[in-house]
């Protein structure tokens, strides 16, 4: 008997977006027929500012910008927490489950990402000049939980590309929760804990570090990590997220 076969059999995999157990022939996907309908049309969404769609969108906070980030391309737009759209849920259930098969998904789809705009860099014939890193996940959440969601995509999408992946940052105990905070809250909250681990030496090393992060709403917790990983070596920070807040 394969083992496929048994995987299949005693292991029941459900939608990343509304949870419902998944038919045989969709066995290894990560959405039902309906929901990946609805993902590849979140991907489409035009940007308020650019109006390009969201997956081609380059816009970002003004902050992010000012410290120094080369980029920001993220695959789709946040709404509400309360949205019950399969892009929302997916961002749900990354926070609250370790599933591998969305974490590999997550870094699929934004592997073409990182390539498309990185391409002319030479990711394939200049690996050693990039490092994958990650905005780290407050450590109440990692004891809560047990994981930090954006250090999984990180780890799979540098496997897709053939890079080295690091973690180059480290939040501190005792954070506040970002999303409890308002916009200077946030920044200030960021600034006091998000910080470049020393362990780690990108001086003299001319390497790219490409960032992800989850979601970025208003920027704080990219922007301090950029501005950190700048001021400790990084030549540039090419940053990508699963969705930004338009």
């Amino acid at each position: 008997m394969g083992v496929s076969f048994i995987r299949w059999f005693f292991r029941v995999h459900k939608c990343g977006g509304c949870g419902e157990i998944l038919i045989p022939e969709r066995y290894y996907e990560t959405f039902c027929e309906k929901c990946e309908l609805a993902w590849k049309a979140s991907l489409t969404e035009s940007c308020e500012n650019c109006f390009l769609p969201a997956v081609e969108c380059r816009c970002m906070p003004k902050q992010l910008s000012g410290a120094g980030a080369l980029c920001l391309r993220k695959l789709f737009f946040y709404k509400n927490e309360s949205s019950h759209s399969p892009q929302m849920n997916l961002i749900y259930l990354f926070k609250h489950r370790r599933v591998g098969r969305m974490i590999d998904f997550a870094a699929d789809n934004l592997s073409k990402l990182v390539l498309d705009e990185l391409g002319e860099f030479g990711i394939s014939e200049n690996p050693e000049k990039f490092i994958v890193s990650f905005v780290p996940r407050g450590r109440r959440g990692v004891t809560e939980y047990g994981y930090d969601h954006a250090a999984l995509i990180a780890e799979a999408l540098a496997k897709i590309l053939g890079l080295e992946c690091a973690p180059l940052l480290a939040s501190r105990l005792g954070a506040k929760v970002q999303k409890e905070l308002d916009k200077k809250q946030r920044l200030e909250n960021a600034r006091k804990n998000i910080y470049f681990d020393a362990k780690y030496d990108l001086s003299g090393k001319a390497k790219y570090v490409i960032l992800i992060d989850d979601v970025v709403t208003s920027g704080a917790s990219m922007t301090v990590s950029v501005k950190s990983l700048i001021k400790n070596g990084a030549s540039g920070v090419f940053c990508f997220s699963l969705a930004r807040k338009k």
